[in-house]
């Protein structure tokens, strides 16, 4: 497998993971709620809403086309390193600016009526039990473990291999595998130990909805870090073989 097969390969990885989240991103979050501005529940699952969330979703395709398609270009010209590189900038520099743009036009969704209504929502913070603890604890250990041992690996490696072999070819991997697994592990674990607050008027109908969310973004953040964790330490290992 050639460099810039690699390079190409963890570029595709990355552009559908953070095009993943992107998509799911509006869908996770508390109802009447769009990109950080709160519009009312009827807003937000109305023509306008639904509007809004096509756009963004179609932006997000626009997103990851354009810059898989920037990374492969360059990497294709003969600079697969440089791909890699250029193709996340791309991607992350896009991102922002799709969000920033959905977010002005979720503000003009956003009606007087929704502002008080957000204003009355907030309540006394209260300490829940956590849920979806035990996972993301054992994310985070089996990340730290895994991630330092595919860079130690690789270090010790590559005192044996040619002077031709690029350093950076052999380390990218291991360390993005380094900093990226235990720090998503870590956002996991946040969440689950997250504080809640009591919606005004909802009972104790907003504790558990709070409970059922936290626990369920813990869980689902837990499969996918080790699943990418498992997916970059077997192809840090591969390279250092190869």
């Amino acid at each position: 497998m050639s460099e810039a097969t690699v390079m190409n390969l963890i570029l595709t990885f990355r552009v559908l993971l953070v095009g993943g989240l992107l998509f799911i991103l509006p869908r996770i979050t508390r109802k009447g709620l769009l990109f950080g501005v709160y519009v009312g529940e009827e807003c937000a699952s109305g023509d306008e809403g639904r509007r809004l969330l096509r756009s963004w979703g179609l932006g997000c395709a626009t997103v990851m086309a354009v810059s898989l398609a920037a990374g492969v270009s360059i990497s294709a010209a003969g600079w697969p390193v440089a791909g890699n590189l250029g193709g996340t900038g791309v991607l992350l520099l896009l991102a922002l600016g799709l969000y920033l743009r959905t977010y002005s036009k979720a503000r003009g969704l956003a009606l007087p009526v929704a502002d008080r209504q957000a204003e009355r929502a907030t309540a006394t913070l209260q300490g829940g039990e956590s849920k979806g603890e035990l996972l993301a604890k054992l994310a985070l250990g089996i990340c730290l473990f895994a991630s330092l041992a595919t860079v130690v690996y690789a270090v010790v490696r590559y005192e044996a291999m040619p002077g031709r072999v690029s350093a950076l070819t052999i380390m990218f991997i291991p360390s993005l595998n380094l900093l990226l697994t235990p720090f998503l592990a870590l956002i996991g674990l946040l969440t689950s130990r997250a504080k809640r607050s009591v919606r005004e008027g909802s009972g104790g109908r907003s504790a558990e909805a709070q409970d059922a969310f936290r626990a369920t973004m813990a869980r689902t953040i837990g499969g996918m870090t080790l699943l990418m964790c498992a997916f970059l330490t077997v192809l840090s290992v591969q390279i250092v073989r190869l």
